[in-house]
């Protein structure tokens, strides 16, 4: 308000010797807005290359003492820990301090065969995520893979006890996935979107959940191994602004699609 007295007091008094008041009271106004508007932004980036159970990374992902089970890393891929006996007791991970609008990617590491005789496995990217010791709010993007059914993918809401859940997209089946493919995630506002390779394969509109972490997660029910549907590299980022295209994760530099 200074700056616009002034400036108006010179306007009215001066001619020529105003210019330089007049520019500094600019850049004074400039950078005003700017402090005002700037979101706020929190990314992280990894490649798992620790061995840990669960996984940490020196405390960046918060640790969980609760009815879901946990996600460990053996140096190159994170992956998860369910017997299979324990029903809907995904293992998940969340990060900390995130805005509410986030956007997740996670390279998928595949290996072993598929079959009919094989049962649900899923890799899952987390937005909105909290846990407690016995309830659970986030929203869980998958891909999965479910015997003969073949790959699915799905954007699941769960807010609750272990065992509620709700699928709040159309879901569906999508083309089979390979070893180095990346999945993404993201939520902007109320809109969910995922994406296989960069091509959007779900959406969804909830906004029952306005806020929480990004993390990943894991499913299994199944006869190959816990390492065999893995992640070998995960980032997120978050803004109380709006997400571009710029600000889409992409995985470490020293990995590639393959």
């Amino acid at each position: 308000m200074d700056c616009l007295r002034s400036m108006a007091n010179v306007a009215l008094n001066m001619r020529f010797s105003s210019t330089p008041i007049f520019a500094a009271c600019a850049l004074a106004l400039t950078g005003a807005a700017f402090a005002q508007t700037a979101p706020v932004t929190k990314s992280y980036s990894t490649d798992f290359s620790y061995t840990e159970n669960p996984i940490s990374d020196a405390g960046t992902w918060s640790a969980h003492n609760s009815d879901w089970t946990t996600v460990r890393s053996n140096g190159s891929i994170a992956f998860g820990t369910q017997t299979g006996s324990g029903g809907y007791d995904d293992s998940l991970a969340l990060l900390s301090g995130y805005p509410k609008n986030q956007r997740v990617s996670g390279v998928i590491h595949l290996a072993g065969g598929r079959s009919g005789a094989t049962s649900t496995h899923e890799v899952e990217l987390i937005l909105h995520g909290t846990i407690t010791p016995t309830s659970i709010s986030l929203y869980e993007c998958n891909i999965g893979y479910a015997g003969a059914s073949g790959w699915y993918s799905q954007i699941m809401k769960l807010n609750g006890p272990i065992g509620t859940f709700v699928q709040i997209d159309g879901g569906g089946s999508i083309p089979a996935v390979k070893d180095g493919d990346v999945f993404m995630a993201e939520i902007q506002g109320s809109t969910i979107r995922t994406y296989l390779n960069g091509t959007l394969i779900n959406t969804a509109v909830d906004s029952s959940i306005p806020g929480g972490q990004p993390g990943i997660g894991f499913f299994w029910r199944g006869t190959e191994q816990l390492t065999d549907f893995a992640f070998t590299s995960f980032t997120a980022f978050g803004t109380d602004g709006s997400l571009t295209a710029t600000s889409r994760p992409l995985p470490p530099a020293s990995f590639s699609v393959r």
